[in-house]
């Protein structure tokens, strides 16, 4: 447990300056711990077809959502079991899925947004939250997601080696439409 205090205060240090080269902004809300980190981008995956009917292509518009890692992990850190972490984490994305709604419709381009795409290891139940789940199909790009999300599972599971061939990097995509639809109020 030392060791993952350890590695999470080396990270806290650090966080500031990777958010600062990759341009990620900071979504402000009413909910005051939003969890999305965000910047706009195109998107790069295979087609993703929606089930209100649009869809996302190569070159679209989307908004790229990164959870705040470290946010999460030092929050996470005083719960003893991984479903309560996996309840906590699902309401914290619920909660700040609003916020992200509001971004995006108070966005300069958004007239130009198509989605919202995400990467990740954690996407059990994210189809209850409105997400689609997309595999990564590049070989190199999917092994590429899992080495850097490695860290943060080992600092995030009681027993990180018995789940990680449970989990696989995926994305995870939702139509401004659909956004628009359940988070916008």
């Amino acid at each position: 447990m030392e060791v993952r205090s350890w590695f999470l205060n080396v990270w806290k240090w650090i966080d500031p300056i990777y958010y600062a080269f990759t341009r990620l902004e900071r979504i402000q809300s009413d909910s005051e711990k939003n969890v999305f980190r965000v910047r706009l981008m195109r998107y790069r995956g295979k087609e993703v077809h929606f089930p209100d009917g649009s869809s996302l292509k190569k070159g679209d518009l989307v908004l790229k959502i990164h959870l705040h890692n470290v946010f999460i992990l030092q929050e996470m850190f005083s719960l003893k079991n991984e479903l309560a972490r996996a309840k906590w984490l699902y309401k914290m994305v619920l909660d700040s899925l609003p916020g992200l709604c509001q971004y995006v419709r108070q966005h300069v381009k958004s007239d130009q947004i198509k989605g919202i795409v995400g990467i990740t290891l954690l996407n059990r139940g994210s189809e209850t939250l409105g997400f689609q789940r997309v595999p990564l199909t590049h070989p190199l790009f999917r092994l590429y997601k899992w080495m850097t999300l490695l860290p943060i599972h080992l600092l995030s599971a009681d027993k990180p080696l018995r789940s990680l061939n449970k989990h696989h990097p995926v994305y995870l995509c939702m139509s401004k439409k659909l956004l628009e639809d359940r988070y916008g109020s």
